[in-house]
């Protein structure tokens, strides 16, 4: 028995050709796997962050500013940084023609680093450096026929309020419910010390998201609001999120793979031993058992596989980081 051992093992390790093909074949497939996964998951994150860009970078605000509530937050693993801010919303009934609406205004009040947070972009004039200098929304401008002119003059906001303010600029306030909601314009007030009634929070993990904001606003025992224009621009509203899509194509690219994998091992097999197929008619005469050659004609496959699959990882490891390093991914 032993002898019929020994004289498998001579067979199948003078095949170096086959050695060869099947470590270049773990490596290729375990490469194109897991450099897909990497290359996903980078576009997901820069997907999150070209909405932050565009949206504003924060992810929630919590209507209150107590001193608990802020460190709760603060010990939450998803939450980045946290801005104590002052944001006031008045609501102004209004009837035109026949139709009553309602317009809706967030004021703004703080310091010029707040702008990027809240998606605010400044398009004409300057930042305002003194109290009573306002930045206006260019949708406010454009339902009241204003231009560029209104740079500089004082206006009410919200009109006939006797808050009056002098306009240095406008802000463009990106959003994807400009036709959904007209009314609602967006505007910021220069405050040297504004006394912060609300926490605008940055989040660091969107793949969970749904979930850990419900966790949040049950731990804090306050009204959490969400950037609705980050979460309907990754797909969280009315349709599944980007991570699960992306997660959605890993999963088929993951099965198609090894379906792919388990084809190839199988066909390679039966390769091998038609490769030696004297020896195996050697074999045979001998009286070794076709269950103990071909089991071992099958480890003989895995084994080059799965040192290939190694050498694979490695390379798709390196070579997704400086693709994503070079394309700031």
């Amino acid at each position: 028995m032993i002898n019929k051992i020994r004289y498998i093992l001579k067979v199948y390790k003078t095949s170096k050709k086959n050695k060869f093909v099947l470590f270049l074949l773990g490596c290729f497939m375990t490469f194109i796997l897991s450099g897909s996964l990497i290359l996903l998951s980078g576009r997901f994150y820069e997907s999150v962050n070209l909405c932050r860009e565009k949206y504003g970078t924060f992810g929630c605000w919590v209507n209150g500013n107590s001193d608990d509530t802020y460190q709760k937050l603060k010990k939450n693993k998803i939450v980045e940084d946290i801005y104590q801010c002052k944001t006031k919303q008045i609501d102004v009934d209004k009837k035109e023609e026949g139709e009553e609406f309602t317009e809706y205004y967030y004021l703004h009040y703080g310091k010029e680093n707040y702008l990027d947070m809240l998606g605010l972009h400044l398009q004409e004039g300057k930042f305002p450096s003194k109290e009573k200098e306002i930045l206006i929304d260019s949708g406010y401008m454009d339902n009241r026929k204003w231009d560029n002119s209104i740079i500089g003059q004082q206006v009410e906001i919200p009109e006939n309020s006797k808050e009056k303010y002098i306009v240095s600029g406008i802000v463009k306030k990106e959003t994807v419910f400009r036709e959904e909601e007209p009314y609602e314009f967006e505007f910021f007030i220069y405050e040297e010390n504004p006394k912060t009634n609300c926490l605008y929070v940055t989040i660091n993990d969107y793949t969970n998201l749904d979930e850990e904001l419900l966790k949040i606003e049950n731990e804090i025992k306050e009204e959490v609001f969400v950037n609705y224009d980050v979460f309907a621009a990754l797909g969280y509203l009315n349709e599944k999120s980007l991570y699960e899509k992306n997660m959605q194509i890993t999963y088929y690219l993951f099965f198609f793979v090894t379906v792919c994998i388990c084809f190839i091992i199988y066909n390679l097999v039966k390769m091998c031993m038609y490769d030696q197929m004297k020896k195996i008619s050697i074999m045979n005469l001998i009286g070794i058992p076709k269950k103990m050659y071909v089991s071992l004609f099958f480890w003989f496959v895995i084994r080059y596989v799965l040192l290939g699959s190694i050498l694979g990882i490695g390379t798709s490891l390196g070579g997704s980081g400086i693709i994503i390093l070079f394309f700031a991914w």
